[in-house]
């Protein structure tokens, strides 16, 4: 698994998914991946806030708004094209970093993993009612937690 895969699965809602309709013991098991997986985005922001440092970003916000007031000024004086060329090297610096961050294999460690039916049960439970919303689990965390989460049934 990689950070993305981490952002992904915080930013599709799995860190609010219930799991009442599991037995005691899934149920903990499901609680405790969620505390690991809160706990490593919290490690991914902190990384960010970090790279973003490392870059010599002190501002994201004050850093795009000039970063486009000059790119989009005709006319550059050489002054200004200087501090283009400064912020395209910063830019460039932060962008392969958090690439390497985001791309970076990450264990979560203690995960136990619950039965395929569990992990159907699990998924049922979370689906939302509102058709427009988007799924916790949907098939792309699916495939990301087997193994991790949940295990495929033996044949």
């Amino acid at each position: 698994m990689k950070n993305l895969d981490i952002l992904i699965m915080i930013n599709s809602g799995i860190n609010n998914i219930t799991n009442y309709d599991l037995s005691a013991a899934n149920a903990y098991k499901v609680m405790k991946f969620r505390n690991i997986l809160v706990k490593k985005y919290e490690e991914i922001q902190e990384k960010e806030r970090q790279i973003l440092n490392d870059a010599n970003i002190d501002d994201p916000q004050a850093f795009d708004e000039r970063y486009k007031t000059l790119n989009e000024t005709e006319n550059r004086t050489d002054e200004q094209n200087a501090e283009l060329a400064d912020l395209n090297s910063k830019y460039n610096a932060w962008i392969k970093a958090r690439t390497d961050m985001l791309n970076t294999d990450v264990e979560l460690e203690g995960v136990k993993t619950i039965s395929f039916e569990d992990w159907h049960t699990l998924r049922k439970e979370n689906r939302p009612k509102d058709e427009k919303a988007i799924d916790p689990l949907n098939n792309y965390v699916e495939s990301i937690l087997e193994n991790v989460l949940w295990k495929a049934p033996e044949e």
